[in-house]
Formats: C-alpha cells, sequence, structure tokens
C-alpha cells in the first residue's frame, strides 16, 4: 500500500471521529428538545444532517470520487435516526 493509499484512510478515520462528537450530541440534545420546542428540534435534525452530509462529501473527495453519489444518503443517516427517535418515543 502506497503511502498516498494510507494517508486517505487516516483520513478518513478523523473525519468520522470528528464528526462522530456532534452529530451524536445533536441526536441526544434534539430528542431532549421535542418536548420544549418542536421548531427547535426540526433545527437540529437539519444540522445533524448538514453535518453528515459534509463529512461524507469531505470523504468522498478525499478518496477521489464524486461528490453527488448514493453514499450522500449516509450523512443523512443520523438525522433520519434521531428524527424517528425523537417523534415516535
Amino acid at each position: 500500500m502506497s503511502i498516498e493509499t494510507v494517508q486517505r484512510w487516516v483520513l478518513t478515520a478523523l473525519i468520522c471521529a470528528v464528526s462522530s462528537f456532534p452529530v451524536g450530541a445533536l441526536v441526544v440534545v434534539t430528542h431532549q428538545t421535542r418536548d420544549h420546542d418542536s421548531a427547535g428540534a426540526v433545527l437540529l435534525c437539519v444540522m445533524t444532517a448538514v453535518i453528515g452530509i459534509v463529512a461524507v462529501t469531505a470523504i468522498l473527495l478525499i478518496h477521489q470520487r464524486s461528490p453527488w453519489s448514493l453514499f450522500l444518503v449516509i450523512g443523512l443517516l443520523p438525522a433520519i435516526g434521531s428524527a424517528i427517535w425523537t417523534w415516535t418515543a
């Protein structure tokens, strides 16, 4: 494996780690906010989706793939899970 390939995978792991902390926090805060402020909970879900999509796009660009891919749906999964958890519980 070349050094460039290793660098790409290390940067991918770093992006995943850095983006998972705010996404996880937003999911929990969204669930706790639903009773007090429904509009705020929706905004937090949107913020979660944006962070997820930006992280997946950055990873695709690092690996020299097109940013317009079905992999962008992976970035939406935390927001979808947060919305389901928030409004069905």
